[in-house]
């Protein structure tokens, strides 16, 4: 008796791996099918499919089969074949529990009427209390359903925590052979463990302050070649030109070997500045932030009706920074609530989220209204700032502890 592949309805299987179909229809091939497959009276599959994988292999259209109705005889028909693994088994162990649970909840059912203390259990004396233990009936069921999925109960109970944890190459390892569940799971506390701990230190970094100093000399907290990203606005007139190599000099220590400082700059002295810069570090590109929505800068000296700032972009020398592609060419409002100085913080967000990865680092040597720390917490990044002026530095704190509560109240 055989039936068309075709008709074959394959619904949700114990089965998530299936081994070695090339050699078994190689076997195939040679000494014919020895044990036909296995369906319901609809032809939905319940033994096979690994035979079924192998017929398909070698092209057939029709196999032979069987008819039975148990849908649990998958379980003992792939046991005395390829062993299920971790995965496979919590499968089958949940499966089985939900079977073995009915007779538990009736017999909570009739138990309902009867005198219970504070906790929920049945009073000693109860006229029933001899005759029936509502806990009982749960335990035995997980042992039962355990049993039959040959594992232990405290193990399905890993196993399951770890399908739930998201970890997808901890969920593939219980698909192999002998995946150690106990070293998975340990791992799997681990992880989270370090998650909740960099969630702690996503809020501890809402509660910062700005460090109020010189960066010449506040900047040496920040550890060396730990930077990701130096964003920042140095002011732009003659008198702090020399401020533009002290700039390079903490970017060539702090940032990491394919770290990159991008700060804003005006075009008078434009030279000046990329000659500071290049006496320590190394021209990568020079973006452009179009200044829209305000009109025009007139520079009076030039007379020139300026629209765009350069974004100087530099990286450590012989650095080799990897990022995905990014604009040179941004669009800035106007925005000077914070700061006179104030530049957009869409801006500053957009080059942090694109070029400081995930809980990376960022610099602010010159934070002014606090631009830069914001647009940090915005992407979830690590910031250091310093500012100083008492006054900007006040300011930028009070818009930390603002995004903070207003953070705190939507999530």
């Amino acid at each position: 008796m055989e039936i068309e592949i075709s008709k074959i309805k394959i619904g949700k299987r114990f089965r998530a791996c299936l081994e070695n179909i090339d050699s078994l229809a190689e076997d195939i091939r040679k000494n014919g099918l020895i044990n036909p497959i296995t369906v319901t009276k609809d032809f939905k599959l319940l033994a096979g499919r690994r035979r079924l994988e192998a017929a398909k292999k070698l092209g057939w259209k029709t196999i032979p089969y069987t008819i039975k109705d148990k849908d649990d005889i998958e379980i003992s028909e792939n046991e005395e074949r390829v062993n299920y693994n971790a995965y496979e088994r919590e499968t089958i162990y949940q499966r089985r529990l939900k079977i073995e649970s009915v007779g538990t909840k009736e017999q909570k059912d009739q138990t309902k009427h009867l005198d219970r203390n504070e906790k929920g259990q049945l009073k000693p004396t109860s006229e029933k209390f001899s005759e029936v233990v509502v806990d009982a009936p749960d335990r035995e069921a997980r042992r039962r359903a355990a049993k039959t999925a040959g594992i232990s109960f405290p193990t399905a109970e890993k196993i399951k925590e770890i399908k739930e944890s998201g970890y997808t190459d901890l969920i593939e390892r219980l698909k192999q052979n002998n995946p150690k569940v106990d070293r998975q799971h340990k791992e799997m506390i681990r992880r989270k463990a370090a998650e909740k701990n960099e969630k702690e230190r996503t809020k501890a970094r809402y509660k910062s302050t700005i460090t109020v100093g010189d960066f010449r000399e506040v900047g040496q907290e920040v550890k060396d070649a730990s930077a990701d990203l130096i964003f920042t606005d140095p002011p732009y007139s003659r008198e702090y030109l020399p401020l533009w190599e002290d700039l390079a000099r903490l970017a060539r220590r702090v940032l990491k070997p394919n770290g990159m400082l991008i700060a804003y700059s005006g075009q008078t002295y434009l030279p000046e500045v990329m000659r500071a810069l290049d006496a320590h570090l190394q021209y990568y590109w020079m973006a452009a932030a179009h200044l829209s929505g305000g009109g025009n800068l007139q520079i009076r000296h030039r007379s020139i009706l300026n629209q765009w700032k350069p974004l100087l972009m530099y990286i450590q020398k012989n650095g080799n920074p990897v990022h995905e592609w990014i604009l040179d060419l941004v669009k800035q409002r106007p925005e000077k609530t914070h700061h006179e100085w104030e530049q957009d913080v869409d801006v500053a967000r957009y080059y942090i989220r694109n070029l400081c990865p995930e809980h990376g680092l960022v610099v602010e040597p010159f934070c002014g209204g606090g631009t830069t720390v914001i647009a940090c917490m915005h992407e979830d990044r690590m910031y250091w700032a310093c500012e100083i002026d008492q006054t900007a530095a006040d300011i930028a704190e009070q818009r930390i502890r603002e995004f903070a509560r207003n953070n705190n109240e939507q999530g």
